[in-house]
């Protein structure tokens, strides 16, 4: 059964938690923490938020990865920072070729406490509870927790699962069918080319007929006037 690692980012504090998930669906705890940034800049925040979790990647071996969605802010500064560090946090899982799953903050808390608008410390008594946890998590090591959590719940749903699947099986017909596109693109160009040639032929031939008519028309002689009786008289009048 796989092992789930769960994010919770954050440019200063990125929280981490690792759950296995047994046979008959109930997510067990593995491993939790926090990444807490020394640099005084930015990218050297990044930096070691990418290293590790490499390390840590590297050292669990997770088989997917869910990771909390970005929430709108008021701050756009902060929102920016936690993008990036939600970025390079993410490029840790795909260099590794993991499945990644994005869920959001109402959805974490609904199902690890079952409420959407839970506080922290709601979730880090819940998860608490739910793993069996001797220590009291952390509030960010809490969220990725939750983040896992939700994750191994949204797997145990027959809908969610089905959704995977035909997932794969559209992502490898899609493969599939680029490939055939290329092998038959020079044969469909040809056809669009003759069809298109055919179609300019057919218009000049029109355009040609149409000129035709018109010469026609201007060379033609006028028609000859009709003597017309005026009332009442017998003499004709020529209009």
């Amino acid at each position: 059964m796989p092992t789930i690692l769960g994010i919770d980012p954050g440019s200063r504090q990125t929280g981490y938690g690792l759950l296995y998930v047994e046979r008959r669906g109930q997510p067990a705890y593995v491993h939790s923490g926090v990444v807490c940034t020394r640099a005084a800049d930015l990218p050297g925040r990044l930096a070691q938020i990418f290293e590790e979790l490499t390390q840590l990647i590297q050292q669990y071996h997770p088989d997917e990865v869910a990771v909390e969605q970005i929430f709108l802010a008021h701050n756009v500064g902060a929102a920016l920072k936690l993008g990036q560090a939600r970025g390079a946090a993410i490029v840790a899982a795909v260099q590794y070729d993991l499945p990644l799953f994005e869920y959001s903050a109402k959805q974490i808390k609904q199902a690890a406490v079952g409420y959407g608008a839970a506080d922290k410390r709601q979730m880090q008594l819940m998860m608490r509870h739910h793993l069996k946890i001797k220590h009291m998590p952390q509030s960010d090591e809490a969220d990725a927790l939750g983040v896992a959590w939700c994750h191994a719940q949204a797997r145990s749903s027959p809908l969610i699962a089905g959704a995977h699947q035909a997932a794969e099986q559209t992502v490898s017909e899609a493969k599939a069918g680029v490939n055939a596109g290329w092998q038959s693109k020079g044969r469909r160009g040809a056809a669009l080319r003759k069809w298109a040639g055919s179609r300019a032929g057919n218009g000049d031939a029109t355009t040609n007929a149409q000129a035709s008519v018109r010469r026609n028309q201007k060379f033609e002689r006028p028609a000859q006037t009709v003597k017309q009786p005026l009332p009442g008289n017998s003499e004709e009048f020529d209009p």
